[in-house]
């Protein structure tokens, strides 16, 4: 292998809706099939060079009102899903800001929709013992008025004094304990990028 280049970042990781092929139409445009309820076809398109600037850290966002301890800015709302994915150990925390006289449309049987400019934040900590969180990553999804979003990823300095933004996807420190360290799987932070 001469050269191992990152061609795209998808959101389908799963085998219930993972990617089953690829295909190039009539005008040469490529597109993926994925499974799932139902099954669908994607075309692949480029993400914007530039959409939304994100600042180079984290202590810049505005999004938290302190780094140490991590407190979030007043509208970043807490929430928590049903079924965590495993991380390596990683605890993660979640907030949600949708921008001021917005609202969330709620739908019984499909998606919702959030309004531009809301922010999805996760956060990941490794707890190094019972009174202690060394902060990881922090990653930011931004909804564009184009109906996309755009996400970014702050990897935590060493210090834990604030987080720096990837411009492409890189390795972590290794998030797991010492002793299952067997356990683990090398993850990567995520570049810049619209989903």
């Amino acid at each position: 292998m001469l050269e191992n280049t990152l061609l795209m970042q998808t959101p389908f990781r799963f085998r219930e809706d993972g990617i089953t092929s690829f295909g190039v139409d009539h005008a040469g445009e490529m597109h993926l099939l994925t499974l799932g309820e139902p099954g669908q076809i994607h075309k692949i398109v480029a993400a914007p060079k530039d959409p939304g600037a994100m600042p180079l850290l984290l202590s810049q966002t505005g999004l938290f009102t302190d780094l140490s301890p991590l407190t979030p800015r007043t509208g970043l709302v807490p929430y928590w899903v049903r079924s965590p994915l495993w991380s390596d150990g990683a605890l993660k925390r979640r907030w949600l800001a949708v921008p001021t006289g917005s609202s969330i449309t709620y739908s019984t049987d499909g998606a919702w929709t959030f309004p531009a400019g809301s922010v999805f934040v996760k956060h990941f900590d490794l707890a190094t013992s019972t009174a202690q969180l060394t902060p990881l990553e922090t990653r930011v999804l931004v909804m564009q008025a184009s109906r996309q979003l755009y996400g970014a990823t702050y990897r935590w300095r060493a210090d834990a004094s604030d987080a720096d933004l990837t411009p492409s996807p890189s390795r972590p420190r290794s998030p797991c304990r010492p002793a299952a360290a067997r356990e683990c799987r090398p993850t990567g932070f995520p570049a810049p990028t619209a989903a």
